[in-house]
């Protein structure tokens, strides 16, 4: 591990600070350190390197026409396909597919699981590149 030493505006240091608290950072350097993490990601992500990622997606138990859709985009995507947990709370069924591929690709079959008719909600997050 190296030392630096960084300057900032009195705003922007106030602005850190701020954001330390919400999150919960223990240390400046702890959040800095997970902004630079987020941004050589992007850069990665940027320049077409594999990555790794996951879609997250909430609808309405007992809906069968959203679980014969996902089952049937399951096999279409299998090669991306690393791992899928599903999960059950109250009313509501949670699904989140672990994908691994080039950026283009992912970003395709998440908006096509997030765009099945009736999803309550999804998102998307890439998580590492390698």
């Amino acid at each position: 591990m190296k030392r630096i030493t960084i300057c900032l505006k009195n705003q922007i240091l106030s602005d850190l600070d701020a954001i330390i608290r919400e999150r919960g950072y223990k240390s400046r350097s702890q959040a800095i350190s997970d902004f630079l993490k987020r941004a050589a990601l992007r850069k990665k992500w940027r320049e077409n390197k594999k990555c790794a990622g996951v879609v997250s997606i909430v609808y309405l138990s007992g809906n069968a026409g959203i679980s014969s859709e996902m089952e049937r985009m399951f096999l279409r995507y299998s090669k991306n396909i690393v791992n899928i947990n599903e999960s059950f709370l109250e009313n509501k069924h949670f699904v989140f597919i672990f994908l691994k591929g080039y950026p283009s690709e992912l970003e395709k079959i998440a908006d096509m699981f997030k765009g099945i008719k009736k999803i309550d909600a999804g998102n998307f997050s890439i998580l590492t590149a390698f």
